[in-house]
């Protein structure tokens, strides 16, 4: 499916960005009218794994429309292309305070959660057929007390969108 390449192919994207060390990207014009900033600084230690610092003013975007950020995180990445938005940010609460935040809005709004996991839970909105789709990724960086949590939203489909998926 469409929306499962795009999503895998920013999760990798934001994977390199950040291990890159905060690299700043922005793409205007191409194709896939992509834009793509973060602020977050990767680390490598001596032990070959990769720690962060906690951002302290907000990257290039925007928050997503009609979905409210957790208090006091930051935004540290931002991308965006006809099919999805992804936003991500860093907090220094518990991952259970921010799932239990997002169940809770997200439900309030509307929202229905569809799937949890050890590090996402999912939540659609609208027609079961063709939903909006919501998840939150949650990543522990917990030598540096730093939660970074990403909230990766799809609109539902167009009607041209769905008409050529179904003669696929």
């Amino acid at each position: 499916m469409k929306k499962t390449t795009i999503f895998a192919t920013l999760t990798a994207l934001l994977l390199v960005v950040l291990l890159l060390g905060g690299c700043s990207l922005s793409k205007k014009g191409d194709d896939t009218n992509t834009k793509v900033k973060t602020n977050t600084e990767a680390v490598e230690t001596d032990d070959d794994e990769d720690t962060i610092e906690m951002a302290t003013v907000d990257a290039f975007g925007e928050d997503l429309k009609d979905i409210p950020r957790y208090a006091g995180s930051i935004r540290t990445y931002y991308a965006e292309d006809e099919e999805e938005t992804a936003v991500t940010y860093e907090t220094t609460d518990a991952e259970s305070k921010v799932r239990e935040y997002y169940k809770t809005t997200l439900t309030e709004k509307g929202w229905r959660q569809t799937g949890v996991a050890t590090d996402y839970s999912d939540f659609e909105k609208g027609d079961e057929a063709n939903p909006e789709i919501l998840t939150v990724y949650f990543t522990q960086y917990e030598d540096e007390g730093i939660l970074e949590y990403e909230l990766v939203y799809s609109p539902p489909l167009t009607p041209e969108e769905l008409a050529a998926e179904n003669e696929e």
